[in-house]
């Protein structure tokens, strides 16, 4: 009897007070990332006209005309005409503006031909319409940034191209479940890692929630436990206790701790991350 009344005050203890560990967040605070200075004029180069396949006309009537586009590059970076109907700038020196409003642009620029996580397009060729690897990922990326930004690709939409049977609605609704790359890093909780603990009275020890880090796979951050604290990732065996833990991109954890000599409130302070700053995506007028 004394110990159940002792238990239930041990419950509405730690239920009321509980651990509480507010990491804050900050992505790649040990390096400096400077804002893009849209006042100060890049090169944009033309590096070769490609034509569209001869057959995308014929068999999607909605496209007006027989068309091509220039593969470019600005400031070394590979750079695509967003308004297909437009003719491409000529080559010089151009200010560039940042998108914010487009995430579909942003994702296409990221994950398409020459962008900095590329896995769209690796692989195909048209080689029957004269184009190898690079120029057909060149292609592809182009028309889907073009519906992406006008909606438009010289008449065409993404459901008139797939009855035409070029077939890139399934890799648009692909792109639209991928993580938006402005987003950088954060937690599932915001910026700040909140946890909070109640007592788990099946295995005595308090339990906190479930954060997931939220960032590309290959990041990793890095979180400072106390002594008596256990990381615990979400799907798997794998734990620590103390030291300092490290989460990559896309997992979840939870922290345990003991009843007796448990830790009082705590926060981390700045964590540091692998991650160095935010993708966007530049318009050139």
């Amino acid at each position: 009897m004394k110990f159940k009344k002792w238990l239930n005050k041990v419950t509405k203890i730690f239920v009321v007070l509980g651990m509480v560990l507010s990491m804050c967040f900050t992505a790649g605070n040990t390096n400096t990332v400077e804002a893009w200075d849209s006042g100060i004029p890049h090169e944009f180069t033309r590096i070769k006209s490609i034509t569209y396949p001869e057959w995308w006309k014929r068999k999607c009537p909605q496209i007006t005309k027989q068309w091509s586009t220039y593969m470019c590059k600005y400031n070394g970076q590979w750079s695509y005409c967003l308004e297909a109907s437009k003719r491409t700038p000529s080559s010089g020196n151009y200010a560039a503006n940042v998108i914010n409003n487009n995430v579909m642009v942003r994702k296409f620029l990221y994950y398409g031909f020459g962008g900095p996580a590329q896995c769209l397009f690796k692989g195909q060729v048209l080689k029957d319409d004269g184009l190898n690897e690079a120029e057909t990922g060149y292609l592809y990326t182009h028309v889907l940034l073009s519906l992406a930004y006008s909606g438009d690709m010289c008449g065409a939409n993404i459901d008139d191209l797939e009855r035409a049977g070029i077939g890139l609605k399934s890799t648009w609704q692909y792109v639209e479940g991928l993580p938006d790359p402005s987003n950088g890093a954060n937690f599932s909780t915001g910026d700040t890692a909140s946890l909070k603990a109640t007592f788990d009275k099946a295995n005595m020890i308090q339990t906190t929630n479930t954060v997931s880090f939220n960032a590309s796979s290959n990041e990793t951050v890095q979180l400072p436990l106390q002594s008596n604290v256990t990381i615990h990732i979400a799907g798997s065996s794998a734990q620590q206790t103390g030291g300092t833990a490290t989460v990559w991109g896309g997992q979840s954890f939870y922290l345990t701790a003991p009843l007796e000599n448990s830790p009082t409130d705590y926060t981390s302070g700045t964590l540091n991350s692998s991650a160095k700053g935010k993708f966007c995506a530049l318009a050139i007028s």
